[in-house]
């Protein structure tokens, strides 16, 4: 029986998934990720609370997800460092799968935290990652002793977020294409932050 539970929840997480994807919050509807779940509106409130419980429940994960990566990368940054600087050679060649290994799994839950939390506790989520990224480039740019004005520095963080759910959506269903392309992208900043401060 447990396992049948499971198997409901599972299933509409998934068709909530692409609803939110195509629709966003606010017009997303219960009714079409019932129907297409093959489950019923009372069925539905067996596992979820509401519309924004669903919600929750697909993007709450992915919003600590990337905190704890750009957390990570500042801690690995800061050990790399070091490495980079006894061998460079070594460390650029590395560096991709370097980067590959930080990842996380970028994916439509992403998207839909950037761009379809409208209405929702989540819907300030761009803005204020916009905001840590800007921050984070501008202490990036300060260690290299390179001043970063807040405009330039909130277009960067800007450019950045966005880049990274483009290609998420450019690539929905092709992990390694995505996961390739993300990498190349954030080789960019890093490597521009790296050559500044050599």
């Amino acid at each position: 029986m447990q396992k049948k539970k499971k198997e409901i929840s599972d299933a509409i997480m998934a068709h909530a998934e692409q609803e939110f994807y195509e629709h966003g919050f606010e017009k997303a509807s219960i009714r079409r990720i019932n129907k297409s779940s093959g489950t019923t509106i009372g069925n539905f409130y067996n596992y979820f609370d509401s519309k924004e419980a669903l919600l929750e429940s697909l993007v709450a994960g992915e919003h600590e997800k990337f905190i704890a990566f750009m957390s990570q990368h500042e801690h690995e940054g800061n050990q790399l460092a070091t490495e980079a600087f006894v061998n460079s050679k070594d460390f650029m060649k590395n560096l991709p799968e370097i980067i590959s290994g930080l990842l996380p799994d970028f994916n439509m839950r992403f998207v839909i935290l950037i761009e379809g939390c409208k209405g929702t506790k989540y819907e300030n989520v761009h803005n204020n990652l916009v905001n840590l990224i800007s921050e984070h480039i501008a202490e990036h740019g300060e260690k290299s002793g390179v001043k970063i004005s807040s405009e330039i520095g909130r277009l960067l963080a800007v450019h950045f977020l966005d880049g990274i759910v483009n290609i998420v959506k450019s690539h929905k269903n092709d992990l390694l294409a995505r996961n390739k392309l993300i990498t190349e992208f954030l080789l960019f900043y890093f490597i521009s932050y790296y050559d500044r401060g050599k």
